[in-house]
Parts: structure tokens; sequence; C-alpha cells
């Protein structure tokens, strides 16, 4: 019977370890695929880079000279002069993407949370969607967090913001809140929500995330109320950079309309002494 008994628990536990190695091995292989994939995406952008410049010079010459045939003030020239201008600023995020490790090591500095949503944000204002920045502690006593101006985590957000801001129909709320265990910040939008059937997979490239304004999307690409398409990868993108800062994420739809998409790190991960992702170098 002691016989009996003690190989039955021996089996029990070789059996526990086992199926724990094998959760173990299949969370291995996940985040395997899942830093190739974001690397074959790093190989892409730097070829993209590399092959965009041309075409995007001579889009600049010819709007440089577009505005200069037109006449001062007309829309046609207005047109020319914003055309010129999103072109070079497609050409600097070229060139900051085939130069990533110069973009790396740009004075990271701290800010205030709210200074630096602040500061993401300003990117994606100027057009017809209004974007809000809430900031609010659990305590009166709980002072602000500075926050590193890591670049992993303003892409991340960046990314957040700005798909909210391609299916917002008015308004993009970003609102920012921490307690003395989480910092969390949860971008919302009054769009058409996530589609419920791929709500689940939020995070995996070349997922849809939204339905589109005339019907669900296609199921290979993202589609926003302007009618304008994407290949799925920026959720994706922002979901894998945060978490390479120790965050997690996670998108629901809202009760009255809209999604909401909600970044949690635990303190200390993005405003402690150390810069988000030099831990482990260190």
């Amino acid at each position: 019977m002691i016989g009996v008994g003690f190989t039955s628990i021996y089996a029990w536990r070789i059996a526990g370890e086992a199926a724990r190695m094998s959760a173990g091995l299949a969370a291995t292989r996940l985040a395997m695929a899942r830093e190739h994939r974001m690397a074959s995406i790093g190989a892409l952008a730097t070829a993209a880079a590399h092959e965009l410049g041309t075409p995007l010079g001579t889009i600049a010459v010819v709007s440089r000279e577009l505005e200069r045939a037109l006449p001062p003030g007309s829309p046609e020239s207005d047109d020319a002069k914003l055309l010129r201008a999103e072109a070079e600023r497609c050409r600097g995020i070229l060139t900051r993407l085939a130069r990533p490790e110069e973009s790396m090591m740009a004075g990271m500095e701290r800010l205030p949370l709210g200074a630096l949503l602040d500061d993401i944000a300003s990117d994606y204002r100027g057009g017809d969607i209004a974007i809000e920045i809430e900031v609010a502690a659990a305590s009166e006593k709980s002072p602000e967090p500075k926050v590193w101006r890591a670049p992993a985590l303003l892409h991340g957000l960046g990314n957040l913001i700005a798909n909210a801001s391609d299916f917002a129909h008015t308004k993009v709320r970003v609102r920012a809140f921490w307690d003395t265990r989480t910092l969390q910040v949860s971008v919302e939008d009054d769009g058409p929500g996530f589609a419920p059937d791929i709500l689940e997979r939020i995070g995996e490239p070349y997922v849809t995330s939204r339905p589109g304004s005339d019907g669900p999307a296609d199921s290979e690409l993202e589609t926003n109320d302007s009618g304008q398409e994407g290949m799925g990868l920026g959720f994706f993108i922002a979901k894998t950079l945060i978490e390479q800062t120790r965050g997690s994420l996670k998108a629901v739809n809202l009760e009255d309309g809209g999604a909401k998409v909600s970044a949690r790190w635990p303190r200390g991960a993005i405003d402690g002494e150390i810069p988000p992702g030099t831990a482990a170098v260190l």
C-alpha cells in the first residue's frame, strides 16, 4: 500500500511537472514567434525606407514646383503646400526607421505622464478629431509619475492614438491613472468599435481590428471610416513594444459605442530610475 501510494504521488508530480514544462515551452515558442515577426517587420521597414526615399523626393520636388506655379492663397496652392509638408514628414519618418540606433540613443529623458501623453498626441492633432488628455491619481497625495521617453513607449502609445484617431467620429480621449502599484493609460474613441468575431485575436499581425463604414472589413486588412486601408499591423506593433516595457495591453468595446484600449504597467517599469529596456543589458 505504501509503495502504491508513493508511486501514485510520484506519477502525479511528474505529470504536473510535464504539464508546466509544456506550457512554458508553448509560451517560449509564442514569444519567439512574435519576436521573429517583429524583426521581420523591422527589416521590411529598413528596406522600405531605402526604396521610398527616391519617390518621396520626387513628390517633394513636384509639389514645390506646383506651389510656385499656382496663385498664392488659392486652394490648389494650399493643397500643394500640404502635400510637400507631408512628403517631408514621410522622409523624416523613413530616416528614423533606417537609423534606429540613432533614434534609440537620442537623449532619453523623463517627463510628467500628462506632458508625455500630450507630446505624443501632438503629432495627431490638427485634424477633425479632437484629442483630450485626462490625468488622475487614486489619491491626492500621490504625485504625478515621471515617465521615460523610451522609443518603445513613444511608438507604442503613438500607434494606439493614431489607430483611435483613424476610426473615431469626433473625439479621442486619452486617460491616465495611477496608484501605488500600477500605472495605466487608456485610449478611447467614439468610432465603430472592434469587430466581435476578431476581438479575441487583437494583437496578432494582419488581423482586422475594426469594421468598415459600409460593413465588415476584409480579413487581411483594416478599413476605417474614411475608407483607408491598412495591413493590420498597428495594434500588433503597439502590443509588442508595450510588452517590451513590461506592460500589458487589453482591448474592449464600450457599452455606449466606440473602443477602449488600456495599457497597464507595474510601478517602476516606465517611471523607475532605470529606463525601460536597459535593465537586462545592465
